[in-house]
């Protein structure tokens, strides 16, 4: 109760304000090495100092007014929970030399957990009209943490989540709007606050630098799905108009990453960086660099996240120079327009995709994995969106109900989209749409039946070169090639009934063998929920299928590609195959090499495992460990079911010299058991299996050990019907 009336009050001092925090009092001087917080809801006591774990507070309360300096540290006990709680800074600042730290410590697999539950209230405001007078500029934010004008922060190892309760009123007032199209601007108009989990914004202190957010797990966001470009999902962060900017400088972000975040069910986006009030000098086709270094973010990198069920965008980069965004996985993103589970089937802005940038400078997306994203006026992965060249290579998408990829409109401009894979996306496959001349080439379109290449407006420029086509369908397929303005140049088609003016065109029947296995990419998320790898191309990974096979009709039918968009050639394929000395080139995502069979090899099999004691619930086994160095881990299994996962840290546990043992447990007494051990490389392809057999002692009994071997018998007097050992 006493978190709730303080969170009261300073929502009540938010009038005329920008943000509710009382003035911060100094608690204490500065120090050379900081000093340390530590917080605990299970350990803790608000009656004491808060500078050691035996001395920990309580409730996150005790933050309120203390005035962190550099080197400080906030850090919250694993497995501890706080109810209606948040963490907001302003005006905090660290150093490059000792940043200001919020993590965890303590023993256990189990992050702190803040729950804000609508708690948390602050006033967001840019100070002037958006580029599309249509989105909300200013209001009431929940977040569970608030980074506001702060540099040289850093916040890791957490759980954050702001659930809401006025479900039904929102769907209510969408449903309302979309019958009224008058009122569906009203939508974003305080029908629900806007929540994030994490919300930062850049005012009043210029540049502000070095704000890492990193090992969050951040789900649960009840944002206002209408309310693109406030702070309004799992984590957003923008930047306001100073109150001075003359005094104070232009707002801006430099050194920003957003790394190993896990996201999941959070409206409106996953994780998106950064609307700015400067958005009016990013207006026309061609951005500047001094343009995009002096108004907008340099040095943001968002790498390893995972998002899922994202009620819009998934993860974006906005007005930012060069932005890396790689290793990401959207999975869903645009939940809440999927109308046939309890989704929003209107509003304003009725749009998304899953990673994408928004006005950047040659931002550069790569190894990203985009799958299921509903349907909508977009609904694809990959959305090259009014920004000046972007580079998208080396990413995989699949299942997405709107296609592979969109360019969006005129102010698309220079847009290379090389060396990816897209298997069974949907509705179509690529969309250049409105489009200045987009460069389209060495991709691989796995094209499910009835699937046509592009949507009825894909009426934007691109030159098409090096890709193939593979139509999966059972009978060639009759394609519309020339909506828009598109050029071609050595592109297979495999199953299609006609192709485009292409001089160097490659037609293939259905049948013909093209690559090793199409169309056996992954079409769900991976198990650890993480990227799949496929850059060592020494090593198996689960992408192998589109290899191109030996004697394929891609192999050598390619062209030397000189970048439209002046970019270098790219130095790798999809498999990370070096392409520096290359000069025939191969069409598709890989370029295939001599005598390999288009096959890296699996990890070897596992030895013959050795079997120990064994009880009426247990067994030892042990076998020999591979030396290669090229295996992660090993896997028991008991047909499709995982017994035992073992890799890193375990697995260097169970390994004495040369030998691995491990104990199995839980088993039923009496049994015969035939179990498989595999082992797997970094990229999870399994080795062929070894088989393990043994047969558990009866109940209370234990087997004990294996006899061993006997001697090697001889042989003596052998008759027509008797032999002598």
């Amino acid at each position: 109760m006493k978190k709730r009336a303080l969170a009261l009050v300073c929502a009540l001092t938010l009038a005329g304000t920008s943000i509710n925090l009382p003035p911060v009092q100094s608690v204490h001087a500065a120090q050379t090495g900081g000093t340390t917080y530590y917080i605990s809801s299970i350990h803790g006591d608000n009656a004491k100092d808060g500078t050691s774990e035996s001395a920990a507070w309580e409730t996150l309360d005790k933050l309120i007014g203390l005035q962190l300096q550099p080197g400080d540290e906030i850090l919250l006990e694993k497995g501890s929970v706080f109810e209606d709680s948040y963490i907001h800074l302003q005006d905090v600042h660290g150093t490059a030399e000792a940043p200001i730290r919020i993590s965890s410590y303590g023993t256990g697999t189990e992050k702190p957990a803040i729950h804000a539950n609508g708690q948390g209230v602050w006033y967001q405001q840019y100070g002037k009209n958006l580029d599309n007078v249509n989105h909300k500029r200013q209001g009431y934010v929940s977040s569970t943490i608030l980074l506001y004008d702060v540099d040289f922060v850093e916040v890791s190892d957490l759980e954050l989540t702001n659930i809401s309760d006025d479900f039904e009123y929102f769907k209510g007032a969408v449903t309302s709007a979309a019958e009224n199209s008058t009122a569906s601007a009203d939508i974003s108009q305080n029908k629900r606050m806007d929540r994030t989990g994490v919300a930062g914004i850049a005012k009043n202190g210029g540049t502000m630098e070095h704000v890492y957010l990193d090992n969050l797990y951040i789900h649960d966001v009840d944002g206002n799905i209408g309310d693109k470009h406030m702070d309004n999902g799992g984590i957003q962060m923008n930047v306001a108009q100073p109150d001075n900017e003359e005094e104070t400088g232009i707002a801006r972000y430099h050194d920003i990453k957003i790394t190993n975040c896990y996201v999941r069910d959070v409206s409106r986006a996953g994780i998106c960086v950064g609307y700015t009030y400067q958005s009016n000098r990013f207006s026309g086709s061609a951005i500047s660099d001094e343009t995009a270094k002096k108004y907008g973010h340099t040095n943001l990198v968002m790498e390893n996240n995972y998002v899922k069920d994202i009620g819009n965008d998934g993860i974006v980069a906005m007005y930012a120079f060069r932005p890396l965004v790689q290793n990401n996985v959207a999975d869903r993103c645009g939940a809440d327009m999927d109308v046939e589970n309890g989704g929003y089937s209107n509003y304003y802005g009725y749009v998304c995709a899953g990673i994408w940038p928004w006005k950047c400078k040659d931002g550069l997306f790569q190894y990203n994995e985009g799958f299921d994203t509903v349907n909508n006026q977009d609904g694809m992965p990959w959305d090259i969106d009014y920004s000046d060249g972007t580079i998208y290579q080396y990413n995989y998408s699949h299942h997405n109900e709107g296609g592979c990829l969109m360019v969006c409109q005129n102010q698309a401009y220079r847009t290379t989209f090389r060396y990816n894979i897209s298997q069974n996306d949907m509705r179509s496959v690529l969309d250049p749409c409105g489009n200045p001349k987009a460069h389209i080439y060495n991709n691989v379109f796995y094209v499910a039946d009835g699937v046509p290449i592009y949507r009825e407006r894909s009426n934007g420029e691109a030159v098409l070169e090096n890709n193939i086509f593979y139509y999966s369908g059972e009978t060639p397929k009759q394609e519309n090639w020339t909506i828009g303005n598109k050029t071609y140049s050595n592109n297979l088609y495999y199953n299609y009934a006609n192709v485009p003016t292409d001089k160097a065109a490659v037609k293939v029947n259905k049948g013909t063998q093209v690559f090793v296995d199409a169309g056996t990419a992954p079409d769900a998320v991976s198990s650890s929920c993480t990227v799949r790898k496929h850059e060592d191309p020494e090593t198996a990974s689960v992408f192998d299928g589109y290899r191109l096979s030996e004697n394929s009709p891609a192999i050598g039918a390619g062209k030397v590609v000189e970048d439209a968009n002046g970019y270098d050639s790219s130095t790798v394929d999809f498999f990370g195959n070096d392409l520096s000395d290359v000069t025939t080139f191969d069409i598709g995502a890989y370029q295939y090499k001599e005598g390999t069979g288009g096959q890296p090899q699996k990890p070897s099999k596992p030895s013959v495992p050795e079997i120990g004691e064994t009880t009426d619930s247990t067994v030892e086994i042990s076998w020999m460990a591979d030396e290669t160095g090229k295996v992660k881990g090993y896997a028991l299994k008991n047909g499709n079911d995982v017994l035992m996962d073992l890799s890193g840290e375990e697995l260097e546990a169970a390994t004495d010299g040369q030998k691995i043992t491990i104990t199995l447990e839980g088993l039923e007494a009496g049994t015969d058991y035939t179990l498989t051990l595999v082992a797997y490389n970094e990229n999870n392809v399994e080795s062929e299996p070894q088989t393990v057999t043994f047969t558990t002692a009866e109940e209370g009994q234990t087997g004990g050990d294996r006899p061993e071997k006997p001697s090697k018998p001889e042989i003596g007097k052998i008759t027509e019907s008797t032999v002598e050992l």
